[in-house]
């Protein structure tokens, strides 16, 4: 069974889509370029301007034409808001919302599972939503970019779900909720030169010495240009895996970055923001210090709600996370709901 993917929109985008392709892969598909004969196509979609969604449907009906008998799965902002007229293109077979993402991969598999010979779908009892194939090998390297040297820190891959609960969250100190919202620090790790002789004619030359924590990987046009979580433009080739970026350094004009979705630089699991950056829209359930509560919440527009602790102590909202999220930065917002969908409060990171 062959699968083809297309990314229409934002760098949010080609990491959902990145993910999917694992999950797919995990369940035995075969990834092939989008140009080519699929038995299912995937497309994620933007609907950014009135332009990009005309683009999202001219290309579904382009893949239906290449593949008449093919499924076709679409996702992303214009399948939020457009699903009715999504599902009347012909060719498509399943439409999944902002909040629907984790159904994608298990959804499309019964899809494809409960086909008949013809291609036809059979129906199917309503499936309840369930997470999308996490993982991967663990992944040693972060390496980085210009002048002053690059690092890297040997680390496994991320665990799918944080170990937590109210009776060990509440044993934690100020202290210890601080390490884990800070993210990984790579300035300590220095990458010092060498001098050899090469060719016959015994060329003096420079080198980096050998660094069991990274290595220079290529030049950049300054840190300032990158942010946390950055996969395009690097011009970074020979990994097996996509190459993210997970921290820099703009006062020493410096790029750390690692290899795959489940490097331990790329995500984390906690972040704090200070009292005076706390906003409560629900003002009479205001959290006072010591309370733990279980919100759910986001960090970034239209990503789908995250399960999560909230933790007030003197010196801020801890916010603990299910799931470790990626790319979290300096500047983030993150906004907490109730179990119904209401917005209670906000804060900047």
């Amino acid at each position: 069974m062959r699968i083809a993917f297309l990314t229409l929109g934002c760098k949010l985008n080609y990491a959902e889509t990145s993910t999917y392709e694992r999950g797919f892969t995990a369940n035995g598909l075969e990834v092939v370029p989008w140009e080519e004969q699929a038995d299912v196509y995937l497309i994620n979609t933007c609907s950014v301007t009135e332009r990009a969604e005309k683009k999202c449907r001219n290309v579904i009906r382009k893949m239906h034409r290449t593949s008449p008998g093919a499924r076709i799965i679409v996702t992303g902002c214009y399948a939020e808001l457009r699903r009715n007229d999504l599902l009347a293109i012909d060719g498509v077979s399943l439409v999944f919302g902002a909040k629907e993402k984790s159904r994608v991969v298990p959804d499309t598999m019964e899809l494809i599972l409960n086909s008949g010979s013809d291609g036809t779908a059979i129906p199917s009892a309503l499936r309840a939503p369930s997470r999308p194939a996490c993982g991967g090998p663990p992944v040693h390297e972060a390496t980085g970019g210009h002048g002053g040297g690059t690092t890297s820190t040997p680390t496994g891959g991320l665990s799918h779900r944080n170990d937590f609960d109210v009776e060990k969250i509440a044993r934690l100190s100020d202290e210890e909720l601080m390490r884990l919202s800070e993210p990984i620090r790579y300035n300590d790790i220095k990458f010092e030169t060498e001098t050899y002789r090469a060719g016959k004619k015994h060329i003096k030359k420079t080198r980096y010495k050998e660094n069991p924590f990274g290595k220079i990987v290529g030049r950049h046009d300054g840190a300032q240009f990158y942010t946390i979580g950055q996969r395009k433009g690097l011009n970074i080739g020979g990994h097996k895996d996509s190459i993210f970026v997970i921290a820099t350094d703009v006062p020493r004009n410096i790029i750390y970055v690692g290899e795959g979705h489940t490097h331990k630089g790329l995500s984390r699991s906690c972040l704090r923001i200070e009292s005076q950056d706390i906003h409560w829209i629900r003002t009479d359930l205001a959290m006072a210090d010591g309370e733990i509560r279980r919100y759910r919440v986001r960090i970034r527009y239209r990503q789908p709600l995250q399960d999560a602790f909230l933790i007030k102590r003197p010196n801020g909202i801890f916010i603990l996370f299910d799931i470790p999220q990626r790319g979290i930065s300096n500047g983030q917002f993150a906004a907490w709901y109730s179990a119904d969908d209401e917005m209670l409060g906000s804060g900047v990171y």
